[in-house]
């Protein structure tokens, strides 16, 4: 092992030796005996770690997970339980439905469905009379039978 790969063996597997896997460890401690070179990296390597300190373990609030619930409780339209607050409507009821069914999993279905639908009244509209009559009792007794 060379100095150059030592210090990446340091920098990956840090300036503990003893941790390093089986063949690493033997050449590192190898070198170290060797070299002052090696040495100064790996004395450089803890003083970096002690400079920079333990991991830091961030904390949250103590209040944070109320302050959250809060929040999505005010936001939230259902009423909690000994709550004497209504529940209030959607602003737009078309729109929620809407925003429902495009948010559903069948969508393409649902397209699909209402295309046929459109398509099948056009055409019962277009033609004449008779046949109106005719593909209008065609229709009915196919949504029948789908029911």
């Amino acid at each position: 092992m060379d100095i150059d790969d030592f210090e990446d063996q340091v920098d990956r597997l840090g300036e503990d030796v003893s941790a390093w896997p089986e063949p690493s460890r033997t050449q590192a401690l190898a070198l170290l005996k060797a070299s002052a070179e090696a040495r100064e990296v790996l004395a450089e390597a803890a003083a970096l770690r002690k400079a920079l300190g333990p991991d830091p373990t961030v904390r949250a609030p103590e209040s944070l997970t109320d302050r959250i619930l809060a929040a999505a409780r005010e936001a939230d339209a259902v009423p909690q339980v000994g709550s004497s607050r209504a529940v209030r409507p959607p602003a737009n009821r078309w729109r929620a439905a809407f925003a429902a069914v495009l948010g559903h999993p069948l969508r393409p279905a649902i397209v699909l469905s209402a295309c046929f639908l459109l398509g099948l009244v056009s055409s019962l509209l277009t033609a004449d009379q008779p046949r109106n009559e005719a593909r209008l009792g065609l229709a009915v007794s196919v949504f029948n039978e789908l029911q």
